[in-house]
């Protein structure tokens, strides 16, 4: 046995813990984060600073060897992270610019499963899909209202799904003309503001309403969904974990709360005092696991 104040706890042991057995918040705080930042070897960390406005959206490719974002200045970076984060001979390595066609702020960007493509949604209602290889836009596809979150199919590298204001969850299947009208997955009466594709199971999809809350979706079943409950129904934001088998939203006003996919009613809700998020659309993301 180790020295207590060596133990990493993981998350999900340390809530239950701290439920079971009246852990204080200090010490489960300690144990599970703080320990392990103050051992970790690998931990480190550098601003990336090529934006002129604020940045909405940034995503690892499948393969961790880039980043891509995109914010209000309507422009889509690239970034090395080898170069960026590693390269010491060469601290200030700007990132490759790609040109969008875009007439607003960027919301949303995403690769394609082989890391060969960049599309992104923004405010304009705009989907562009960029060539990775050429850094330029090869196809716009216009819907009808702002594109706050797009996501790739984990399995089809032509297929991605968009979530717009307009309360619709939409598909676009890139190898049809750009005037083709996107299958319609979902149609509500209020925002849709994040769509998710099941990384292990593509048929399903997770999407967050802002009135209707959190639904998942069978493509094979459009337009009727599972809804989960909650004390609040206005989402903002949710997540697959990697395994696909749990779901994270954040909600308004409110804490992230967990679901098992199976299952209609959270696994956990989660609470600080200090934690209050209103104004802006804010994401949530599973680390790890």
């Amino acid at each position: 046995m180790g020295d207590r104040k060596n133990t990493f706890l993981q998350t999900m042991h340390g809530l239950r813990n701290k439920e079971i057995y009246g852990t204080p918040l200090p010490q489960y705080k300690q144990e599970a984060i703080g320990h392990r930042l103050a051992h970790s070897q690998s931990l480190m960390k550098k601003d990336l600073r090529g934006h002129f406005g604020c940045v909405n959206a940034i995503e690892f490719s499948s393969n961790g060897k880039f980043i891509a974002s995109g914010g209000d200045d309507r422009r889509l970076l690239l970034w090395d992270v080898g170069q960026s984060m590693f390269d010491s001979e060469n601290p200030a390595k700007n990132p490759d610019v790609i040109d969008t066609l875009h007439i607003s702020n960027i919301n949303s960007c995403c690769f394609d499963c082989l890391d060969g493509k960049i599309a992104t949604g923004g405010n304009d209602g705009q989907v562009i899909i960029h060539d990775f290889h050429v850094h330029q836009s090869t196809a716009v596809y216009g819907l009808s209202d702002a594109v706050y979150c797009l996501s790739a199919d984990p399995q089809n590298s032509t297929i991605l799904a968009t979530a717009n204001d307009e309360g619709k969850a939409q598909i676009i299947d890139t190898r049809l003309s750009m005037d083709t009208i996107p299958f319609v997955l979902a149609d509500l009466d209020s925002a849709m503001h994040s769509i998710m594709y099941n990384p292990m199971d593509p048929r399903l999809l997770v999407t967050a309403n802002s009135k209707h809350g959190i639904g998942l979706w069978d493509i094979r079943m459009p337009l009727k969904c599972l809804n989960y409950k909650s004390t609040i129904q206005n989402c903002m934001s949710v997540r697959f974990n990697s395994l696909g088998d749990k779901i994270m939203a954040l909600r308004r006003r409110s804490g992230p709360v967990l679901y098992d996919v199976g299952k209609p009613s959270p696994i956990y809700e989660f609470d600080y005092s200090t934690y209050y998020n209103a104004c802006t659309l804010k994401s949530c993301s599973f680390a790890g696991l």
